[in-house]
């Protein structure tokens, strides 16, 4: 049988995957599915290879039926197999079994029909404890590589690593093993670039030069959901102002009044919190903000809100009101920061050079003129829902 290197010089090689969906879908497994919170390492159980040494006959199955189809290559369902990944699962006593029965049940099926891959995954312990884990991820990719090796397995395929710096130790593991190895990256929720920030380019370049044969990834499945929230999440804005402008009596005034609330709001947060500064509000999130800035920033809008809003009779429920939207206004601030974090961008694009997007100049605004197009519409008596604003 040809090595895996020399089959990619020929040409496309033909493989397997998607196990344990396939197995759940026939009723064998619970593989976790339907809880996988992708990219957070969160839950134990999911997605392990349990089912070698519980259900053998019907991976068997599977493993001819791949062959059958014409799948070239049979993956050793040794997925998620690390000791530590296993001991979540309750089967960490099993790991050796589990791998080495993976291994002999692939191997007897492809027979010399079919080269056997040995899968390899991230840990997911650097998702939830950080770098600072890497070494300990190493050592248990380490420890389930050799036991591929001992059990035979043609190759190794590196599969769904979020980091490259856990992918690089893993693929250094792997080279020490001798064996040829297929590396492959998944980029999710964007497919821009990966957990720790790299290009897909710049993953392919590293895999390469440490010695991978074939490169690979995995694009995220969520795109679409993100990009659809994206857009409700914009047209929120443009509805709420339309709204609130479209009053003949009222509109502008609603309009100038959420300005003077949300611009006010910011820059009396930002010197108060430079001139107070005190315990950071959501260091996680946006590190530079304090309790001092919120609060001193929320009381400054209200103020110049009022300010703007004097012609009205009704001052103590518009600084009450105003109050509100400027509460809702730093929510809506953090909330902006923490997408941005959970995505890993420091701007939502490049549109204003040296300020970002517009949504960045607009964060706190989409909250406010929502919060307050709402409470105009349940306050309005007239036609016009801005009136509901100022009409007591």
């Amino acid at each position: 049988m040809k090595t895996i290197g020399e089959l990619l010089i020929q040409g496309p090689v033909i493989g397997d995957g998607g196990y344990l969906i396939e197995l759940e879908r026939r009723g064998w497994v619970d593989s976790g599915s339907g809880r996988e919170q992708v990219g957070t390492g969160r839950g134990s159980g999911q997605f392990t290879p349990e089912v070698v040494i519980e259900h053998p006959d019907a991976l068997r199955e599977l493993h001819r039926e791949f062959l059958g189809a014409g799948s070239q290559v049979l993956q050793a369902l040794t997925f998620f197999g690390t000791r530590e990944k296993l001991s979540r699962a309750g089967y960490g006593a099993q790991t050796e079994e589990i791998n080495f029965a993976a291994v002999k049940l692939a191997k007897e099926v492809a027979g010399d029909r079919a080269l056997v891959a040995g899968s390899v995954s991230r840990t997911q312990l650097v998702e939830t404890q950080g770098m600072d884990a890497l070494p300990t991820a190493r050592d248990h990719i380490a420890e389930q590589i050799r036991l591929l090796k001992d059990a035979g397995v043609d190759f190794l395929i590196l599969e769904t690593f979020f980091h490259l710096a856990e992918m690089k130790v893993a693929l250094e593991a792997a080279v020490e093993s001798g064996l040829p190895t297929v590396a492959t990256m998944s980029f999710r929720p964007l497919v821009t670039h990966c957990s720790d920030g790299h290009t897909p380019a710049e993953c392919a370049r590293v895999m390469a030069d440490l010695g991978a044969v074939a490169v690979g990834w995995l694009a995220g499945r969520r795109d679409g959901i993100w990009a659809a929230a994206g857009a409700l999440y914009a047209g929120a804005l443009v509805a709420s102002v339309v709204l609130l402008r479209i009053s003949p009596s009222f509109g502008l005034a609603a309009i100038l009044w959420l300005f003077a609330v949300v611009w006010g709001t910011d820059v009396a947060a930002y010197f108060a919190g430079r001139l107070i500064q005190g315990p950071r509000l959501w260091p996680s999130v946006s590190p530079g903000k304090t309790w001092s800035g919120a609060i001193v920033g929320a009381f400054g809008g209200a103020v110049l809100g009022l300010m703007l809003a004097g012609w009205t009779n009704h001052l103590a429920p518009l600084f009450w009101l105003g109050l509100a939207a400027a509460i809702v206004s730093e929510l809506g601030d953090l909330f902006e920061s923490a997408l941005k974090r959970r995505f890993g961008v420091k701007d939502s694009s490049g549109l204003i050079p040296g300020h970002g997007g517009l949504m960045d100049r607009l964060d706190g605004f989409v909250a406010a003129s929502l919060f307050a197009a709402v409470f105009a519409g349940l306050h309005s008596r007239g036609s016009f829902i801005a009136g509901g604003l100022f009409q007591w």
